[in-house]
C-alpha cells in the first residue's frame, strides 16, 4: 500500500522493506524542494517497527508522515527529538489522555485503525533552525487530511473539546498577575480601539466584579454562628477554597457546601 502513496523515482535503496516488520527501508534523499517527496525512511508497519523507530530517531530532529494503508489519509508532524514525540502515538493512556481534552483527528484514527494500519515516512532530517519552514513546506505540498493545523508551529485552528474549554477557563479565572506582567499587558492594549458591544460586556463584568480585599461576612446556617474577615482570600483561607469560588458564591446567591451563606460585610 506504501509504494501507491509515494512517486516513482529513480533513488538508491539500502535496504528493502517489502513485508511486515522487515528493516526499514533507507532512501537517499536530495531534499530538492522542486522534485517530489522522496522520504529518508520508509516504516511499512508502525505497530511491527515500533523498536526500530524508536530507535533510528532517538536524538534527531525532523518531520515526518504517518500514512492510513485503508485509507490513505496522512498526517504531517514535526519535532525537535521525533523518538520522544512518537512515544505518544505508541501510548494508549497517551492518546487517551490528549483526545481527553483536545481534538487530534491522527491519535482518533490511530485508536480507531490501530497502529498496524498505518505506515510511518521521516520526510526530512533537518536542524531545528529549521524545522518550522519544513514542515510547513511539506504540508502545503501534501496537503495532509489528518492535520488540523494547517500553519506549522501554531495553534491557528486548533480545535478544543468544550470539556478543555472549560478547564482553561477555569484555570484563567481568579488568576493573579504581579505589576510588571500587569503594565506589560496595560501596555499592549494601549491604543486599542473597542466597539460598544464589547465595552458593555465589560461593564457588566466590572459590575458585577467582587472586590478581593472588601470584608466578608460568612453565616454557618446550621450553628447560626457568623464570622467576619478581612478579605475573600480570609474567608477562602479559612473555608479551604480558592477566593475565586467565593467571590463565585457571593455572586451567584448560593449557600457554600449546603451550609454556609457569604455576604459582603457592611
Amino acid at each position: 500500500m506504501i509504494d501507491t502513496l509515494k512517486p516513482t523515482l529513480n533513488v538508491d535503496l539500502v535496504a528493502s522493506g517489502t513485508g511486515e516488520g522487515s528493516d526499514p527501508v533507507k532512501v537517499n534523499s536530495s531534499a530538492d524542494p522542486q522534485k517530489p517527496v522522496v522520504p529518508v525512511m520508509i516504516y511499512s508497519n508502525a505497530e511491527l517497527e515500533e523498536k526500530q523507530i524508536k530507535a533510528d530517531s532517538k536524538g534527531k530532529t525532523g518531520i515526518y508522515r504517518i500514512i492510513n494503508k485503508e485509507t490513505g489519509e496522512s498526517y504531517v508532524g514535526s519535532a525537535v527529538n521525533l523518538s520522544r514525540r512518537f512515544k505518544t502515538y505508541y501510548s494508549p493512556c497517551s492518546r487517551k489522555e490528549v483526545l481527553s481534552r483536545s481534538k487530534s483527528h491522527i491519535l482518533s484514527a490511530l485508536q480507531k485503525y490501530g497502529l498496524s494500519s498505518f505506515s510511518l515516512e521521516i520526510l526530512d532530517y533537518c536542524d531545528s533552525s529549521d524545522l518550522i519552514n519544513r514542515e510547513q513546506y511539506y504540508i502545503d505540498l501534501l496537503k495532509p487530511q489528518y492535520n488540523i493545523l494547517k500553519i506549522a508551529g501554531s495553534s491557528i485552528g486548533k480545535l478544543h473539546s468544550d470539556e478543555t474549554k472549560i478547564k482553561i477557563s477555569k484555570t484563567l479565572m481568579g488568576r493573579h498577575f504581579s505589576e510588571v506582567t500587569k503594565q506589560k499587558m496595560s501596555e499592549s492594549r494601549r491604543g486599542k480601539i473597542l466597539s460598544e458591544q464589547t465595552k458593555n460586556i465589560l461593564r457588566e463584568r466590572w459590575k458585577d466584579r467582587v472586590n478581593p480585599g472588601s470584608k466578608l461576612e460568612v453565616l454557618n446556617v446550621e450553628t447560626n454562628e457568623t464570622f467576619t474577615y478581612s478579605s475573600s482570600y480570609k474567608a477562602a483561607e479559612a473555608l479551604g477554597c480558592s477566593a475565586w469560588n467565593i467571590r463565585n458564591y457571593i455572586k451567584i446567591k448560593r449557600i457554600y457546601k449546603g451550609k454556609f451563606l457569604l455576604n459582603h460585610s457592611s
